[in-house]
């Protein structure tokens, strides 16, 4: 049951996965709440340093600056993903 709430699915749906589904997806769940923290934590610390910094030193940005994604890049992602 516990499972299903983390996963956001009703208990019938994670009643029709196998163990192994239901493992994998909780992994990935974790690892994605993990990344998202890791994300608040760092820009909450460099928010933190940038409010103490001296006089005329240079900022830490909170968020970097996206690279734009080639569609080579997407359609590798998406075959390891998806395996197509």
């Amino acid at each position: 049951m516990q499972s299903a709430v983390s996963l956001e699915m009703s208990p019938n749906e994670v009643g029709d996965m196998t163990f192994r589904e239901v493992s994998t997806l909780i992994e990935l769940r974790n690892e994605h709440l993990k990344l998202k923290y890791e994300m608040q934590r760092n820009i909450a610390f460099n928010a933190y340093v940038n409010a103490n910094r001296k006089k005329g030193s240079k900022m830490i940005p909170l968020f970097a600056d996206n690279d734009e994604q080639t569609l080579e890049d997407i359609a590798e992602a998406r075959e390891e993903l998806f395996g197509e």
